[in-house]
């Protein structure tokens, strides 16, 4: 018998060594949690993923509620998302009037951020009246990693939408929005609607008056994306609709035949001036209608050496996809579009992407993704790319443990289809990723619901060796248990069951 064992356990070795010198590293997708506390009708949606670098296994998310009534929530988890707890944004005593039938306060819009120090920043409007207009802009703190929320501080008043908080290391809070003059029902009239921000120098208790972001020229802007870049300046990338009267202005038709583009601008002066807006992206075609309120957000982010990356989907090639372009030099040039979903012309769509930049420079872009159901084009997944080669390569896993229809969910009409959100959250830290997005496997046609799902990705070294070399030792290990087991069962001893994990395990 110990022949036998000794057999096994030198061609465990020798697999484990084949292992280490050939196989590359691997991604653990460590199950699917429910964000959310359940809802038989309840629709969440756009989550925001933060995680605090000050507290480790400390993630945060916020997400918006568009059933029943619209509203919005925190979550936060202090054991790494394995599970959650509800907070909900306050508003000053007052605020009261969502809807003509809601009596109680409406936030909506939250986007979110951490300092350094571990201080959340959370911001979010609130809405009134039959048309659920956002009436004032709201930041509020917190220094216990989301359990609790300050009474917030109004930044802007009216029609501010698509608001985004940024935080520079050294210190200034920026929120940054799409500011309306005036508006109809589901579009905007009035003046030409601009992007601004405002900087605050003290913890968000005051900000200065909101500075003018996009170009002057440019009549139909949405969609901001800020952040600070490695040199302290404040870099903002917008979308600019161009001709697109059709959906900016809610009129009917199919969507736009001309393409939209990304602009991205730059303050050196702290947020005090912008620098005229540079295109580098003019062929974003769209394949579907949308609400100029509600448009699906193009995503920035930046690695630690500088080096910029913006992330959209669009049709150009005839069902959309997952596209990226990056910049070594701050925005001045830019590498030719490089699509990142790695499915063939299927007729899919993958979409909503989000652009995360981890330690070592992976970067990594959460979407949603029809490739599993290319007959029906009725199902999506959650997928992640990756890249370790500064984007010009992407591997892709699945991270959704089962598919879900798109079209459960509130529409706008047919024209529009299944509203599923305007973003999804992704965020790193410990060396894991941090994934959300809204899932709709526990709703159905009847009942509409969306849930916000998430998922910690453990990450794989910069040459995958050390994980490649524990798979080695399991099948050791495993050769030697399984031997042993096989001995025990002919002296007639009893096996002992051993239950999978909730987890999926793919190449990277």
């Amino acid at each position: 018998m110990l022949a036998v064992v000794a057999a096994v356990v030198g061609l465990a070795a020798m697999v484990g060594v084949g292992l280490a010198l050939t196989a590359p590293g691997s991604i653990e997708v460590n199950g699917n949690i429910l964000v959310n506390r359940e809802g038989f009708i309840d629709v969440s949606n756009s989550p925001t993923v933060a995680y605090n670098p000050a507290r480790k296994g400390n993630v945060v998310v916020s997400y918006r509620k568009d059933r029943p009534g619209y509203s919005a929530l925190l979550a936060y988890s202090y054991n790494g998302g394995e599970s959650w707890e509800q907070t909900v944004l306050p508003l000053p005593p007052g605020i009261t009037g969502c809807t003509a039938s809601q009596n109680e306060p409406c936030p909506f819009a939250p986007d979110l951020a951490f300092a350094p120090d571990g201080t959340l920043y959370v911001t979010y409007v609130n809405l009134v009246g039959n048309g659920n207009r956002p009436d004032n802009l709201w930041i509020s703190t917190s220094t216990d990693g989301g359990r609790t929320l300050s009474l917030p501080t109004r930044i802007a008043g009216a029609l501010t939408f698509m608001p985004r908080v940024t935080v520079d290391p050294k210190g200034p809070v920026y929120a940054t929005w799409l500011q309306a003059d005036e508006v109809g029902l589901l579009r905007f009239s009035g003046r030409p609607p601009q992007i601004v921000t405002a900087r605050s120098d003290d913890g968000g208790r005051t900000f200065s008056p909101p500075v003018r972001v996009s170009d002057a020229q440019r009549e139909r802007v949405v969609a901001p994306s800020p952040l600070v870049d490695d040199d302290g300046h404040l870099v903002v990338m917008y979308q600019d609709l161009k001709g697109n009267r059709r959906d900016f202005e809610n009129q009917p038709g199919p969507p736009a035949e001309n393409p939209f583009a990304l602009v991205l601008t730059r303050s050196t002066d702290g947020g005090k001036t912008f620098a005229p807006g540079t295109e580098f992206e003019s062929d974003i075609l769209a394949t579907r209608r949308f609400l100029p309120f509600l448009p699906e957000l193009p995503q920035l982010a930046a690695s630690s050496d500088g080096k910029l990356y913006a992330t959209w989907a669009d049709g150009r090639d005839g069902d959309d996809d997952v596209f990226l372009r990056s910049s070594s030099d701050g925005g001045s040039s830019w590498t030719k579009p490089v699509k990142v979903n790695d499915n063939g012309a299927d007729g899919t769509a993958q979409f909503l992407p989000k652009v995360d930049v981890g330690p070592g420079n992976r970067v990594s872009i959460l979407f949603l993704d029809g490739r599993n159901d290319p007959e029906k084009k009725e199902l999506l997944d959650a997928y992640l790319a990756t890249s370790t080669d500064g984007g010009k390569t992407f591997d892709n896993v699945r991270l959704s443990v089962r598919s879900f229809e798109e079209a459960i969910g509130p529409t706008f009409g047919d024209e529009y289809g299944t509203d599923l959100g305007t973003k999804l959250g992704l965020a790193h830290g410990d060396g894991k990723l941090f994934a959300a997005w809204v899932d709709t496997s526990a709703g159905n046609v009847n009942t509409g619901r969306q849930d916000v799902n998430f998922a910690p990705v453990d990450l794989p070294g910069t040459s995958g060796r050390p994980l490649v070399l524990g798979a080695g030792l399991a099948v050791l290990l495993g050769g030697a248990f399984f031997v042993l087991a096989l001995s025990r069962r002919n002296r007639g001893g009893a096996s002992t069951p051993i239950d999978a994990q909730n987890r999926q395990v793919v190449s990277s």
